[in-house]
């Protein structure tokens, strides 16, 4: 083999090494890209972590011992990214400062918490079929708000009482729960009904 042959032979190999590296490096910078967190669409699961709860139950204390309110549930999910704990058919139990309860039911509660570690819950967003029990008496509504704050429960929607002898319905509503004071908005219609002995 001559020396020309040679040197073309080698020349040869070399372009086929760097073809052949080349095209390895475009496939693995291809695939890198594709490894992009930024390109991934599958979401990383501690950015949208939630956990479930059995037996969900928070309270709250007052200063002289005594329960605030207290919420509990079978089921619940927490979202720590959001502060929020979405409870499954809860009872929600406040009570005066007799230490009386006021028991509250419905499908559904959203409970938000507030973002230090202690997690103190600020406000409850209740909706779904409500029946809440008051001094005798069953109030019945939709939604309702319950601000820890203010330890208040409020809505601007539709109401309906039923007690002894009496139904009231109204637009709107708002109930100190320290005070065990119901307030009706607007539209405040009242049914009486005669007791059967009379």
């Amino acid at each position: 083999m001559s020396r020309g042959q040679v040197r073309f032979l080698i020349i040869s190999l070399v372009v086929i090494l760097l073809a052949v590296v080349g095209r390895g490096l475009i496939i693995n910078t291809s695939r890198g890209d594709n490894n992009d967190p930024a390109l991934d669409p599958t979401p990383d699961p501690m950015a949208t972590s939630e956990q479930r709860m059995e037996n969900f139950k928070r309270v709250k204390i007052r200063p002289d011992g005594k329960k605030a309110w207290e919420i509990v549930a079978n089921k619940a999910r927490y979202s720590p990214e959001n502060h929020l704990v979405i409870v499954e058919s809860p009872q929600f139990s406040f009570y005066t400062k007799e230490g009386e309860p006021l028991s509250l039911r419905s499908r559904e509660a959203r409970v938000l918490l507030t973002s230090d570690k202690d997690e103190d819950v600020t406000r409850v967003e209740l909706s779904g079929d409500l029946e809440m029990q008051v001094n005798g008496f069953l109030i019945k509504t939709q939604e309702a708000i319950f601000e820890a704050e203010q330890n208040r429960i409020s809505s601007s929607g539709a109401v309906q009482i039923d007690g002894p002898g009496v139904t009231v319905v109204g637009q709107g509503y708002s109930v100190d729960v320290t005070n065990k004071l119901l307030t009706l908005e607007a539209e405040v219609q009242t049914t009486l009904s005669r007791s059967e002995s009379s």
